[in-house]
Order: structure tokens, then sequence, then C-alpha cells
């Protein structure tokens, strides 16, 4: 037996806000896109442990494409990281997050 409990955006990002190490993995705007996908993906599979560390070392945010490249010389375009893995892109920039593969 489980006891579940369902937490609002912004208990998501105090998570990653009150720990030193995991605080800077994502920006704010992206911790929306990264929580959002969390809950979509809970809606299908069923519930999901808060597990920040976790989250963080299952996803990278990148600032752009070209940041991005830096660590992914090999793919050449969005469409072929889109191939690759899950993009949430972040709205109203040229960020992303990817779940690392």
């Amino acid at each position: 037996m489980a006891i579940v409990d369902t937490i609002s955006l912004s208990r998501f990002r105090d998570y990653f806000y009150m720990s030193d190490q995991y605080k800077n993995c994502f920006t704010y705007e992206g911790l929306e896109v990264l929580y959002n996908h969390i809950w979509d993906t809970s809606e299908d599979i069923g519930d999901i442990e808060m597990d920040y560390v976790g989250f963080a070392c299952e996803f990278t945010e990148y600032e752009d494409f070209k940041h991005f490249q830096e660590d992914y010389k090999d793919i050449g375009n969005m469409e072929d990281l889109e191939y690759q893995t899950t993009v949430l892109k972040i709205p109203n920039s040229l960020g992303f997050i990817i779940a690392n593969f």
C-alpha cells in the first residue's frame, strides 16, 4: 500500500529550489513544462513518485539547439533529435528539455 499526494506546480518547483545541487537544473519555465509532462504521463501510466533527483538525472534542459550540440554533436537538427528521444519545447523561447538517452 502507498500513500499518494498530488502536488502542485509550486510544490514541484520547491523540491528543486530547496536543493543546492539541483536548483539550477531547470529554468522556472522549464519546470512547468516538465511538471506538465510528468502529469500527462501519470494520467497514462498511473502514479509517479516525486523523485526530483531522478527527474534531474532523466531530463536535461538546453537553452537552445546550439548548446545541445555541445553534448550531442552527432544530432544534426531538431527533427533528428525528436526521432531519438522525447523533446519538451519551452514556450516563448528556443529552450527545450530532453529525456536523456
